[in-house]
């Protein structure tokens, strides 16, 4: 398991009532979740709403359902927040209209292996750019300009993987 932190800031600058404020993670968020589910309420809140809470989740690719009891005539607009980051922002939220957040969770990605080939075309491309700076006589520019292009072949394999 993994511990999460997701956050929720919410705000409407046309709807002064109080609101229910619900949240779900990897299922839906109900209708009138406030009465048809109630333990899917995070907070009552006027405007603005802020809410915070760790979770242990399992790596992998998760889902969120942020949503509140407002009317579509008094939108409110949300930022999610997973680990301090905001990932989402979505505005005419209301009872009619849930905001939904993917995000993944756990290890980055593996960064593929450069294999010894790939490393000496790094070099000799670093070699090479030395020494057209050693024939023009701009050291610096050359030893840049070798170190440059093999930056971009290295970063152009593990983008590619």
């Amino acid at each position: 398991m993994v511990k999460v932190k997701i956050g929720v800031k919410a705000y409407s600058d046309k709807d002064e009532y109080l609101r229910y404020h619900g949240l779900t993670i990897d299922r839906d968020l109900p209708a009138s979740f406030w009465t048809a589910d109630p333990g899917t309420v995070i907070g009552v809140s006027t405007s603005p709403f802020t809410w915070e809470k760790e979770f242990d989740l399992t790596e992998g690719r998760h889902y969120l359902v942020y949503g509140n009891s407002s009317i579509k005539e008094l939108p409110w607009t949300a930022e999610i927040y997973i680990n301090g980051k905001m990932v989402a922002k979505g505005s005419n939220i209301s009872r009619d209209q849930y905001l939904k957040v993917e995000f993944t969770v756990g290890a980055a990605p593996a960064i593929p292996k450069l294999t010894t080939k790939d490393i000496i075309i790094a070099v000799a491309a670093a070699a090479g750019g030395a020494a057209i700076g050693a024939a023009t006589k701009r050291a610096a520019l050359g030893l840049g300009i070798g170190l440059g292009a093999a930056g971009a072949y290295i970063a152009y394999k593990i983008l590619r993987g």
